[in-house]
């Protein structure tokens, strides 16, 4: 039997046969796997404890035919001032959803995946931490929508190459299809691109992209940005999202009603 290690993300933990689990993962090293630690719903299991949801673990595996085990687990961190706030697990939760349908299982060692497992490590850093929870969201939808070759190009028009002002002046439409922005002028005139295949994005959305694509994790908590601006930029990314997956996160709707009546 060959065994390896790893350090992992709990993306998932569901009941499998008796008292097993069936854990997703995302990796360091091996991408997104999914992995059965057997006996872990029993009491007296110590990998039960180690694998809940958003935990980061070190663990060593053994390669199976068609799903790998889990022999050992120890737990780096918990999270657990996260599980002490329904907003933060939402978030989690929404986060964790997101990796699993954007990252394919056994993507294998490379670049982006890898990528992933930092992005998401450090999105959990920040969430535990409680400053800016919907910055942090939205910079991970962005960030993970890139890594995954949806990265959304906003600063010229799809079509004639004009560059849109930052301070909001012209009309830029775009179009989730081809994952670029057009003008007033060229939005009509592209096939599959008319206005009706587009949503308008204001220059303010289109300036704070720009910005957070170039912003290290690190560096969120110090980026101040209005409320207003907050919210239309997540109208933006929670469109392309839905686009590019096809269907809206399970997650959402519970993500929305809390943020709704965090302003009520």
């Amino acid at each position: 039997m060959s065994f390896y290690k790893t350090d992992a993300i709990v993306l998932r933990n569901e009941s499998f046969a008796d008292a097993h689990s069936l854990v997703t993962l995302l990796t360091a090293t091996h991408g997104k796997l999914r992995a059965v630690a057997k006996g872990a719903r029993r009491p007296v299991s110590r990998l039960g404890p180690a694998l809940l949801p958003f935990n980061h673990c070190r663990l060593l595996l053994w390669q199976g035919r068609s799903l790998d085990g889990i022999s050992q687990a120890e737990v780096v961190s918990s999270f657990s001032p996260l599980r002490e706030d329904l907003g933060k697990i939402a978030a989690a939760m929404y986060i964790s959803e997101l990796v699993n349908e954007l990252v394919p299982e056994r993507s294998g060692p490379d670049r982006e995946t890898a990528a992933f497992f930092r992005l998401t490590l450090a999105l959990l850093n920040i969430l535990e931490s409680g400053l800016c929870q919907d910055l942090a969201l939205h910079y991970g939808e962005l960030h993970m929508l890139s890594l995954a070759g949806f990265r959304p190009r906003l600063n010229l028009c799809g079509a004639c190459g004009a560059r849109f002002a930052s301070s909001g002046s012209g009309d830029a439409y775009f179009a989730p299809s081809a994952g670029v922005c057009y003008c007033g002028n060229c939005v009509g005139r592209n096939e599959g691109v008319g206005a009706g295949n587009c949503f308008r994005v204001s220059g303010a959305v289109i300036e704070v992209v720009q910005r957070l694509l170039r912003t290290p994790p690190g560096e969120l908590p110090r980026l101040g940005l209005a409320d207003e601006t907050l919210r239309r930029l997540g109208e933006f990314l929670h469109t392309y999202s839905e686009h590019v997956l096809d269907r809206r996160l399970k997650s959402r709707p519970f993500l929305d009603i809390l943020n709704e009546n965090s302003m009520t």
